[in-house]
């Protein structure tokens, strides 16, 4: 018998046993995987903290080694820079411990705080000590890490040391406090989406960090023509009502290789509402009625499953079993280490090494033994182990694809967020049922899904 065939029988022995718990040894999840994209819209909203953003820029500006001092426009520019940076760092950090992640590239600058000033915010801020600097690690996989539309992992972090709490405090801007003394500002119109639908090649090369060489795709072709008909169709429906709390969402797709592989469904440019933080979801209104988001508890777990023939699983994929022992962010977190690697490794990656608070051996074989079919991803995908984790997005698109025409047959506006849907909250129950009938029909996978309200239906 392969591999393959002994794997049914060994996830009969491992789900059985999947309420069965160990001694609860659960560690604390690594900082880098408590963080929320820093969206660079936070201005200062009253005395102290416009004292605060005023001090922090002349200390970055004195700092700074340039032939020539900033001219009053470029000293303003850079003002507006700190301002968006220290906002954006300390109301994470103040109210929930977590850090923010914000990509170092320059196509990921495009809104009101251009991509030098941010920088040399972001540099200057923590040569100085008040910031603590992460660099990144990212993979063509999950985009809740990744300021990048095309990459996903885990982009720079960043923390407010306590050098930048003390002082914050000595302003008085406290976690009671940090909410209203930063105000944000989003921009009023929605990205323009040039290019709906894109067709790009597979990376190649050892480092895979610049992105594929566009395909020219007739305009014939019958599956080109659906999906641009499609993204066409959802950002005509996102247009029709009023927007509050967020920038007005668009959508593009991004496919690799062919139409089997990418496809996610993302929104391009500064401030998208995808990398918002879920709190910070909620507070959307939609023509000034709250959101609902729904998420597919476990999603691409579930989708593999399906595949090597378990259509539900017993409860939450990442506390079945022996995972039950760990924090549930760090078994998410290294499973989208695995699924993104498409196979088994050795060790955490290289860049997330020191911030790991678990062992790899430790959590991955504990993955393993609750997951086997993650032994067979390639097997069980029949594609290559490097493209395992874009063929999973493909499918995990597919399905929230048919949940989605469910919802725009009814003409109602829906956000696609990586591995659920944000819709109005008048229609959390249809969009719950199609989100669900997707999964089934697309992956044949039963999932739970969680739901979150926002505003005065909560």
């Amino acid at each position: 018998m392969t591999d393959l065939q002994h794997l049914k029988d060994d996830l009969k022995v491992n789900l059985a046993a999947s309420h069965v718990t160990s001694g609860d040894s659960r560690s604390l999840a690594p900082r880098l995987h408590q963080a929320e994209f820093m969206m660079l819209v936070s201005t200062p909203r009253d005395a102290a903290a416009k004292a605060l953003v005023e001090r922090l820029t002349a200390d970055v500006a004195a700092q700074e080694q340039r032939l020539r001092p900033r001219g009053q426009k470029e000293r303003r520019y850079l003002g507006e820079a700190v301002a968006a940076v220290v906002g954006g760092v300390l109301k994470p950090a103040l109210r929930r411990g977590n850090a923010v992640f914000r990509s170092r590239s320059e196509d990921a600058y495009g809104g009101d705080v251009g991509y030098s000033a941010a920088l040399a915010a972001l540099d200057g801020l923590a040569a100085l000590g008040y910031l603590r600097h992460h660099p990144g690690v990212r993979y063509e996989h999950h985009d809740g890490f990744s300021a990048s539309q095309a990459w996903t992992g885990l982009a720079s972090r960043y923390e407010a040391t306590e050098t930048l709490v003390g002082l914050a405090a000595s302003y008085g801007i406290t976690a009671e406090t940090v909410k209203s003394a930063f105000t944000t500002r989003f921009p009023a119109k929605a990205e323009v989406i040039k290019t709906p639908v894109e067709l790009k090649q597979f990376k190649t090369g050892k480092s895979k960090m610049n992105g594929g060489q566009s395909i020219r795709v007739p305009r014939s072709d019958d599956t080109y023509k659906q999906l641009t008909a499609e993204v066409r169709l959802a950002n005509q429906l996102l247009a029709a009502p009023s927007w509050s709390n967020c920038r007005p969402p668009s959508l593009r797709r991004t496919f690799r290789g062919n139409w089997s592989f990418g496809g996610r469904w993302t929104i391009p440019g500064d401030s998208p509402v995808q990398q918002m933080s879920g709190e910070e979801r909620l507070d959307i209104l939609i023509d000034g009625q709250p959101v609902c988001e729904l998420d597919a508890s476990g999603s691409q777990l579930s989708i593999v499953a399906a595949l090597a023939g378990v259509a539900e699983l017993p409860g939450d994929p990442y506390q079945l079993g022996p995972l039950a022992a760990f924090d549930r962010d760090v078994v998410k977190a290294a499973a989208t280490v695995m699924l993104g690697s498409g196979k088994l490794r050795r060790t955490w990656p290289k860049e997330m090494e020191d911030d790991a608070t678990v062992s790899w051996a430790e959590i991955s074989s504990a993955l393993v033994s609750t997951h086997p079919y993650l032994r067979h991803l390639s097997e069980l995908l029949r594609v290559p182990s490097d493209r395992v984790a874009l063929r999973l997005q493909n499918i995990e698109a597919q399905c929230l694809t048919h949940a989605m025409r469910t919802l725009w047959a009814e003409l109602l506006p829906v956000v696609p967020i990586h591995d659920g849907l944000l819709v109005p909250v008048a229609a959390a129950g249809m969009a719950e049922v199609a989100l669900r009938d997707g999964y089934r029909t697309v992956a044949r996978a039963i999932i739970r899904t969680t739901r979150s309200v926002g505003g005065c239906a909560a």
